[in-house]
């Protein structure tokens, strides 16, 4: 991982930074029972969402070169608003729940949103900072991003996009799959004790993503 940075470091020297990225580690093992550091998250996911922006040089790690990652169409998969876009806060909560976000009475991190009146904060991984959306009439008044521990606005957007919450796809063609695979691998053992198994169905399932598409 040092010398990947090294190595981006000394190329943003000679060559346009812009065209360059760090793709960092995740810096969790597979079995790890917490997710990587939202800053993590959020860069490979901005990385790997710009990748069909024009040519880019990508740095990384063989560990990371070696990650199941999504198809291109994951990717194409965004909602966008712009300010005056008709949108209601029940239409604009059903989309963050098809989308596996979690809701909480305060953000905290990356993939949750909260929900007060007409303002809905949310944090999406394809922005450094979490957005504060301002619904009035069923349509959109104001677009902010905010910092998460002072809450004070930063910077007012013309628009914003809401990606899927996890570069893991978690319905039901995976879950089968998944399922499937481990019989298969494990025949002499019984589902029935099995962790995973008996959580796949509970808010826990995020913690088994990792491990889901490792048997995909």
């Amino acid at each position: 991982s040092k010398e990947a940075k090294l190595i981006n470091n000394e190329l943003s020297l000679y060559l346009n930074s812009e065209n360059i990225n760090y793709f960092p580690e995740n810096e969790i093992l597979p079995y790890d029972h917490f997710s990587a550091p939202d800053n993590i998250l959020s860069d490979r996911f901005s990385i790997l969402n710009s990748l069909d922006k024009g040519k880019k040089i990508i740095i990384t790690t063989i560990k990371s070169l070696f990650e199941l990652y999504p198809t291109k169409d994951f990717f194409q998969s965004k909602e966008t608003f712009n300010l005056g876009d008709s949108l209601s806060i029940n239409k604009l909560e059903k989309i963050l729940i098809s989308l596996n976000y979690e809701k909480v009475n305060r953000i905290e991190g990356i993939n949750q949103y909260s929900l007060r009146g007409g303002i809905i904060d949310i944090y999406t991984p394809i922005y450094r900072n979490p957005l504060r959306i301002e619904i009035f009439d069923d349509s959109v008044e104001s677009i902010r991003f905010f910092d998460l521990e002072t809450q004070s606005s930063i910077e007012k957007s013309n628009n914003f996009r809401l990606s899927k919450s996890s570069l893991y796809t978690f319905d039901d063609h995976s879950l089968k799959i998944f399922r499937d695979n481990w019989r298969e691998y494990f025949q002499e053992y019984d589902e029935r004790h099995c962790e995973i198994f008996q959580n796949l169905n509970t808010s826990r399932k995020a913690e088994y993503l990792i491990v889901i598409h490792s048997l995909y």
